[in-house]
């Protein structure tokens, strides 16, 4: 540590509360901030610091005759008509030609008339138009010097500006508050360079302890910011170390400021309110858009946030504060250099957020190479992201990750906590590596929660765009609401949109909260407009294990998308409810009746009906479910015993709330021009809705390319239900469906199901010893009538199918379609006909064209014997003997259909498929 900063704890502190330099002016729900430079709230029992100005003059910080002190008056009362205010006490120190700042003053302001008695003064009208209330303190700089005095110390305020590049000597210094700014004119921003000679100790009870206006801060050596504001209930009154806003003088073209160097940032805002944070930036003007502050972080960074809760638990204290007005942008943000650590992994996480973002025209990137790693505690109440706009002129959020951002441990609430209203829109821009794996400790907290927060109405939409690398991992497998992200469902919640054309990831519960999908329009393609929906575009790769029952999905011609079968979670959270007292204290460990270990998560225990919440294991099979002998018709598990730590009772009754891993996807429509890797295992994926399937480039591999799966679709609307593109089918034995052998089901009632359009691809079927038949697509079979082929509830298969065409039989195998109760497709082997396929392909038969109109060209290299033609269900139409290497065959008397056609040549037969158009 450099000499000095032991010293800090010793040397003489005098504070001061100044007030904001953004002021808050509420209308209707609009937050409009007004930046006001060195506005002084009267404190007549605290020493008021001084302000030490340096311009572009002779620019070395120890020479006296570069510091203007000015002088801080006692509160002033402004005139309303003319440009004129009138001090409480006189100052003849001031003279015309000084400068004069105060509330709704710009800084710059000149005085141009002073009475004899000097208490009233006239000053420039440029601003007045913009002067606040009467019985504000105003500040003076001097335009000529008052005296010698030296650098500024602990009980100045620094002020570096128009221009202004002071040259420090090395040592330490100790200051009251630092602004760098730029007052005149566009391209006048001053640079405050810290050489690595230097330390400087920054210590404040306002919420700036470092501010910049349009200027640059060079950190070579070593900055310490402290800021202990602690009042309040909103951000305005919250401790930061850095506030970054626009200058006085808006650029009107591009100009950016930066934050660099390669020393040391400490911000320690430990003492402030729960509204605290590192740093605030703010800066709404027409022309903010222009202007863009860069902070490269390529130095040792240390953040020390507050632990401040509000009342109820919850806190909001983030890092990185991003303020806008929804109607005018605000200067960019461009988070760069190497990046920087939040918290450690070995010795710990923060119980704070990373990112807050409020109100419209906010512009934030982490720019490309720029990696940040947050490590979160459980003892964590701050979302990771939160985020609100509203308003119907909202200039949209844009938050852009281009590097890399890794978050990871253990929290309460959910990670990203958005709010948007009345047209308001929120965009989360993945370009980059964006991985988060988080353990969310409390029921009802997920990855992402979107939400409306003050009852609004209309329409607004957040937006979560990945064209890099994106992960959201829930290490909590919650069955009722820990999903990776969770919709509200009131009117008024904002719409849900993910459009992923990367890689990305959601892993978690598979449980979706939602239940307000998009609705397309009855007409057409159209979407209706809506609150509180949800809504998947994937043309890249997205995998996942959650139940998407509430997400309207469209995956493009170039997407894939991949279920899964296993959570890759550490745990499962189960809630029973208990039916009487209990004392189940949190850390108390129980077995239910079939050996699951229960750790109790949350405490319950105040009252009946409520919710008892634990951890067990992600793979555990749910307790039987048991029905009450006597009383209501309630489902009982009557054995969750105590067996391990912790106190309380030795025996819980309880009902069991807590589902199964679902797999149901999709309630909703998924629309696939690409490819669905379903679930592994004989387990179900159930899509309620139907997997629509509107073009040949749709592929459904149930299982994926490395598993077998079984697939149950749910009713089909209007009863009928056209299946395009390609079935990827793997056959492997004839044992379990989903373990050996894909399976289609539809089992809705008089579904008829269209597979002429679909290709079969059974590419890589295995070949048996013995005779097998498989049913790899079924339809419903009513029970009612098992012997009535007419039966009106019984599924089909329409016209009996076939499959447009089938990819990769090999020898033995073939297709069967069973169009009786309930239509389905088998595929069987026989063994002989393995046999005589090979016995045949000697003869090197050929047919064509197929599908005809009429007529069929056969040869071989032998005489063909006979051949005779059947229909799908075995019924002989033509039979013809032949005697010759060559025949036309004449089929224009058979109706349209598909016949099997049975060639002979030397005795050996063989089948083939033929369509008469």
């Amino acid at each position: 540590m450099k000499t000095g900063k032991s010293s800090r704890n010793n040397y003489k502190k005098l504070f001061i509360m100044k007030k904001n330099y953004f002021t808050e002016k509420l209308n209707r729900g609009l937050i409009a901030f007004t930046l006001v430079f060195c506005a002084f709230m009267a404190n007549t029992t605290m020493a008021q610091k001084n302000i030490a100005w340096t311009g572009a003059t002779n620019n070395n910080w120890s020479t006296a005759s570069n510091w203007n002190y000015p002088a801080i008056t006692s509160i002033a009362t402004f005139s309303s008509n003319s440009p004129t205010l009138t001090l409480t006490a006189a100052n003849s120190e001031i003279a015309l030609g000084d400068k004069v700042t105060g509330y709704g003053i710009a800084i710059g302001t000149t005085i141009t008339g002073i009475d004899a008695t000097q208490k009233i003064i006239t000053i420039s009208p440029n601003t007045f138009s913009a002067v606040g209330t009467p019985g504000t303190n105003v500040a003076f700089t001097f335009a000529t010097p008052k005296a010698a005095t030296g650098a500024p110390t602990i009980v100045d305020i620094a002020v570096i500006a128009n221009g202004g590049n002071p040259t420090l000597d090395p040592g330490s210094y100790y200051l009251g508050g630092l602004t760098v700014s730029n007052n005149n004119a566009a391209g006048t921003a001053s640079t405050f360079t810290i050489p690595s000679t230097v330390d400087i100790y920054i210590e404040t009870l306002t919420n700036e302890g470092v501010l910049v206006k349009g200027g640059n801060i060079v950190n070579n050596g070593f900055l310490d910011i402290k800021s202990s504001l602690g009042v309040g209930t909103n951000h305005l009154a919250g401790a930061y170390g850095m506030t970054f806003g626009l200058p006085s003088v808006v650029p009107t073209v591009a100009t950016e400021y930066t934050y660099s160097g390669s020393g040391s940032l400490t911000i320690d805002t430990t003492s402030g309110n729960n509204f605290s944070g590192g740093f605030l930036f703010n800066g709404a003007d027409a022309n903010a858009n222009l202007a863009t502050y860069k902070i490269l972080f390529n130095g040792t960074t240390n953040f020390l946030l507050t632990a401040a809760t509000a009342a109820n638990g919850t806190a909001n204290t983030h890092l990185m504060r991003f303020v806008g007005v929804g109607t005018l942008s605000t200067c960019k943000i461009v988070l760069g250099g190497a990046g920087f650590d939040f918290g450690t992994e070995a010795t710990g996480g923060v119980t704070n957020g990373l990112f807050a973002v409020s109100g419209g025209g906010i512009d934030v990137t982490i720019d490309q190479g720029t990696t940040i790693n947050m490590f979160s505690s459980s003892a964590n109440p701050t979302p990771v992201f939160s985020g609100y706009v509203f308003g119907a002129t909202s200039i949209p959020i844009f938050f852009k990750n281009n590097g890399t951002m890794i978050i990871k441990g253990s929290m309460q609430r959910s990670s990203f906590g958005i709010s948007a209203q009345n047209n308001g829109v929120v965009n989360f821009v993945n370009n980059g590596l964006f991985d988060l794996d988080l353990k969310f400790i409390l029921a009802g907290s997920s990855c992402i929660s979107i939400s409306n927060n003050q009852g609004a109405t209309a329409q607004a939409d957040v937006n979560f765009i990945n064209t890099g690398t994106m992960t959201f991992k829930n290490s909590l497998n919650n069955a009722s609401a820990g999903s990776v992200y969770v919709m509200t469902t009131f009117g008024g919640a904002p719409n849900l949109h993910i459009n992923n054309s990367g890689t990305l990831t959601l892993s978690g519960s598979n449980f979706n909260f939602g239940n307000k999908p998009f609705n397309p329009d009855p007409a057409g393609a159209a979407f209706l407009t809506q609150t509180g929906a949800t809504r998947i575009t994937n043309s890249g790769t997205l995998t996942t294990n959650q139940d998407m029952r509430a997400t309207y999905t469209t995956n493009t011609s170039s997407g894939t998308m991949n279920f899964t079968a296993t959570p890759n979670n550490v745990d499962k959270l189960v809630t029973f409810t208990v039916p009487t007292i209990v004392a189940a204290s949190v850390g108390t460990t129980y077995t239910d009746e079939i050996g699951n270990v229960h750790t109790v998560k949350v405490e319950k225990v105040t009252g009946t009906g409520t919710s008892l919440i634990t951890h067990v294991a992600a793979n555990c099979v749910n307790p039987p479910a048991r029905t009450a002998s006597v009383g209501p018709p309630v489902v009982l598990a009557t054995s969750l015993t105590k067996t391990g730590a912790g106190a309380g009772d030795a025996l819980i009754d309880y009902t069991v709330l807590a589902a199964a891993n679902d797999d149901k996807a999709h309630f909703q429509p998924l629309v696939n021009s690409g490819v669905v890797n379903t679930n592994p295992g004989n387990r179900l994926m159930t899509i309620y809705d139907g997997l629509r399937t509107p073009d040949a480039s749709s592929v459904i591999s149930p299982g994926g390319d490395n598993g077998k799966g079984r697939v149950v679709f749910g009713e089909a609307p209007l009863d009928a239900f056209s299946l395009k593109g390609t079935i990827k089918m793997q056959i492997s034995g004839n044992t379990t469906a989903g373990i050996d052998y894909d399976f289609l089901r539809f089992p809705g009632k008089s579904d008829v199901i269209d597979i002429s359009g679909a290709t079969l691809d059974v590419t890589g079927i295995y070949t048996p010893t013995s005779a097998v038949t498989v049913d790899i697509l079924t339809t419903y079979v009513d029970p009612t009538l098992p012997f009535d082929p007419f039966s009106a509830n019984s599924g089909a298969i329409k016209d009996g199918g076939p499959f447009a065409s089938v990819i990769g039989l090999t020898p033995g195998w073939k297709v069967n379609y069973v169009d009786i109760i309930g239509g389905k497709v088998q595929l069987s082997f026989d063994p002989n006909l393995s046999i005589t396929d090979n016995a045949f392909s000697k003869f090197k038969f050929n047919y064509y064209p197929n599908p005809t109109s009429n007529l069929v060209n056969l040869s071989a290299e032998k005489n063909i014997g006979k051949v005779e033609l059947y229909t799908i269900t075995g019924q002989k139409v033509q039979s013809n003997t032949v005697n010759s290497s060559q025949k036309q065959l004449n089929i224009s008397n058979l109706q349209r259909g598909v016949y099997l056609m049975e060639v002979s040549i030397d005795n050996v037969k063989k089948t083939f498929k033929i369509v008469k158009q």
